[in-house]
């Protein structure tokens, strides 16, 4: 545990960037590969400098076989260079936050990046590349030099700049299969000093992007995390002021998958944060369900909204023994922080002064996501891809497709509570003590109490042999080991174990400062 403690750690210290060399990033991107190659056999893509991006780790990693599947040929071939890919698209979206894939599953990769770059951004980006300035590009502050008598009309030769770029993008997005583009994004584009900087795939205003669906999303960005220390980490007070001007976006899906949430979506502005973020995560788990493709997932620069989805759907898909399966609890939060998070640039000490906590926010929203609705069921059904869009949709129209109903938001109203009734105890994994499918998955071996609020929980957590002890809730879980398991079989953990487990690491962050003492990094923990 003393790992996650020191991962938290450096994060707090400084955002991540590819081409700093030091002891903390060279253990976090060493670990992180080693979890990953206990169930997937691996592709590297080559970002030693950041070439391709200085916010993206220095190598990315491209599952191509999942070891657990019958399937073992690897999704991508050889003869494809997909590092060029990559190099000859990195300007096509912001910040030079290209496209990767970050999940694997059932033969489908979920991928992420920034939004589309406009020429506004691209100009000076390319004209820092020509001039052999690549080095002292710097991802972390906004463009802010650009030239003011360029009066943003697309000329013939940037056209065919852009032609290039997002044509190397729409490549990139087709080696790795992606069918669908979910935008998190509140606006359709983003100014600055009256010039577009950055468009969604939506406005490209020659439909470049036409093959590929097109989801909206909308969901809050940074800014709006401030809520959760203001209403006392109770998300169910945090709502999102969506009549500001900015807010032009709309919510817009298939309606195969919105058919198959119970929920009104006609009133989404509505909804609190943890709400929005229920239905949401159950539209990208409906739609890898049903679809043969896969998605993108990005946000405006990627690095805030785009991590905390792909974060739960890793947890989420490793709580349902689909991904990651030979992986412990500890080590699956091992991994989303430091590759979903860390590695992929999130700027933690910058956000925690602001009080932006939407890596807390992440990990508070996970009691939440218990029901049986957020389990994975792949399903061979071909859908229609008719689409929803909000703007246009009547309630008479709602109430005929959408099966609506009234008492969902009442039954989604709960509360941060592990209290579970006991039941007989099996021989093999524990205890049973819920009929809901993922606990099938992960059956519980402790009995649990409510735990207290998560901004109490500070103690530093301590470790005895194989057990890890939270004082303050009076708990033990037992951890199993780290080696990988015999195929066919699944590690004796439970979906509320991760609950506990990733709440109390992650409540090192707001009381970080009291941590005193830390040993070196050991950067042997996963060599043990």
């Amino acid at each position: 545990m003393n790992d996650i403690v020191y991962l938290l750690h450096g994060s707090t210290q400084q955002q991540y960037n590819a081409k700093q060399v030091d002891i903390t990033n060279d253990t976090i991107e060493k670990n992180v590969r080693s979890l990953f190659e206990q169930d997937y056999v691996c592709q590297y893509i080559s970002n030693t400098n950041g070439e391709l991006s200085l916010a993206y780790p220095r190598q990315i990693l491209v599952p191509i076989i999942d070891k657990w599947s019958e399937v073992q040929t690897p999704k991508l071939t050889t003869s494809i260079n997909i590092r060029d890919c990559c190099a000859q698209s990195r300007f096509a979206r912001c910040r030079s936050r290209l496209v990767v894939p970050t999940l694997f599953i059932n033969g489908k990769y979920i991928c992420r990046s920034a939004t589309l770059s406009s020429w506004g951004e691209i100009y000076p980006r390319l004209s820092m590349d020509f001039l052999g300035d690549v080095g002292s590009r710097s991802f972390a502050q906004p463009i802010a030099d650009i030239d003011n008598t360029f009066n943003g009309i697309e000329q013939p030769q940037q056209r065919t700049s852009f032609d290039k770029l997002r044509g190397a993008d729409i490549d990139l997005l087709n080696i790795f299969g992606i069918g669908s583009i979910v935008n998190l994004m509140v606006q359709q584009k983003n100014v600055l000093f009256g010039m577009k900087i950055t468009a969604s795939e939506k406005l490209d205003k020659y439909n470049r992007y036409k093959t590929f669906q097109m989801i909206s999303l909308p969901y809050p960005g940074c800014e709006h995390f401030r809520q959760v220390g203001i209403k006392k980490y109770n998300g169910e007070f945090m709502f999102y002021n969506w009549s500001l001007s900015k807010n032009d976006a709309i919510i817009e899906m298939p309606i195969h998958l919105s058919s198959r949430v119970n929920t009104d979506w006609l009133f989404w502005q509505s909804w609190n944060t943890i709400h929005l973020t229920q239905n949401y995560l159950q539209i990208l788990l409906r739609h890898l369900e049903t679809d043969k493709r896969g998605i993108l997932i990005h946000c405006l620069s990627g690095w805030d909204r785009t991590p905390l989805f792909i974060s739960l759907l890793r947890l989420s898909l490793w709580a349902d023994g689909s991904i990651h399966q030979s992986l412990t609890v500890e080590e699956i939060l091992y991994l989303t922080l430091g590759y979903d998070w860390y590695l992929f640039g999130h700027n933690l000490p910058d956000r925690l002064p602001l009080g932006e906590e939407i890596l807390y926010f992440t990990f508070m929203v996970l009691p939440y996501l218990v029901g049986d609705e957020f389990v994975f069921q792949p399903s061979n059904t071909t859908r229609q891809h008719s689409t929803l869009t909000t703007s246009r949709l009547s309630l008479q129209y709602a109430n005929q497709t959408l099966s609506l109903f009234s008492s969902y938001r009442e039954q989604q109203s709960m509360a941060i509570n592990f209290s579970f009734t006991e039941t007989t105890k099996s021989s093999t994994n524990g205890y049973n003590t819920e009929s809901s499918l993922r606990f099938k998955i992960h059956s519980p071996i402790i009995i649990r109490q409510a735990p207290p609020h998560l901004h109490h929980c500070y103690h530093i957590l301590n470790q005895n042999h194989n057990a890890t002890i939270y004082p303050s809730m009076k708990q033990t879980i037992s951890m199993p080991s780290a080696s990988l398991l015999p195929p066919g079989s699944l590690p004796s953990l439970s979906l509320p174990s991760l609950f506990l487990l990733v709440n109390m690491g992650v409540s090192t962050l707001v009381f970080i400062s009291e941590i005193n003492n830390l040993s070196p990094i050991r950067a042997d923990f996963f060599e043990q």
